[in-house]
């Protein structure tokens, strides 16, 4: 299986989310990269966004591509999977913000000028998505998440794993280094 993993907010964490899909990677069944969003510069417009993690899809020589979309980069997962469906076997987003662009507050989108186009593309994506699409997405979220809220996260029709953590933050990270298993178990 290959994964792509699609960053939320917080560019400055990448070299940790690099370090955590090189301990995925461990595992001989398991190739994991990240494809960076760069949400928080305001020069990449979302269309920039979206060609790099496009042509990550299509570079990859696996057949079992997973695209695991964490925080904000569950909105830009979403959409690439539906746009990819054929091609991306299944979808997995990990506290993800995967709609709701009105429950967003505009000083944040401020901060990540790109953040609003993903939102909005993944609120039109969520009415196209069929039964059997929706049956291949599976969500992993904090019912203690206040930064992003589990009506958010949640996607009709998809398999959903609770999480006994506690915080956005905590949970991601407590996935990314103890939870592969979890991961597998969501992309199977």
């Amino acid at each position: 299986m290959h994964i792509l993993y699609i960053p939320g907010l917080g560019d400055s964490y990448d070299g940790f989310r690099r370090f955590a899909m090189r301990l995925w990677s461990l595992h001989p069944d398991i190739t994991a990269e990240v494809v960076p969003m760069r949400w928080s510069d305001p020069h990449e417009t979302y269309a920039e966004k979206r060609h790099r993690l496009q042509q990550a899809i299509e570079l990859s020589n696996d057949d079992r591509i997973v695209l695991v979309g964490e925080s904000a980069g569950g909105s830009m997962a979403v959409t690439m999977y539906t746009e990819h469906s054929m091609i991306v076997r299944k979808l997995v987003t990990l506290c993800g913000k995967n709609h709701g662009e009105k429950n967003v507050s505009p000083r944040l989108y401020r901060r990540n000028p790109a953040f609003r186009e993903s939102l909005q593309r993944a609120d039109a994506a969520m009415t196209a998505l069929s039964p059997a699409q929706r049956a291949n997405i599976s969500t992993i979220y904090s019912p203690h998440d206040h930064v992003v809220r589990p009506a958010d996260t949640r996607i009709d029709g998809a398999r959903a794993y609770l999480l006994g953590s506690y915080g956005h933050l905590p949970s991601i990270v407590y996935v990314l280094l103890f939870r592969l298993r979890l991961v597998r178990t969501a992309a199977s």
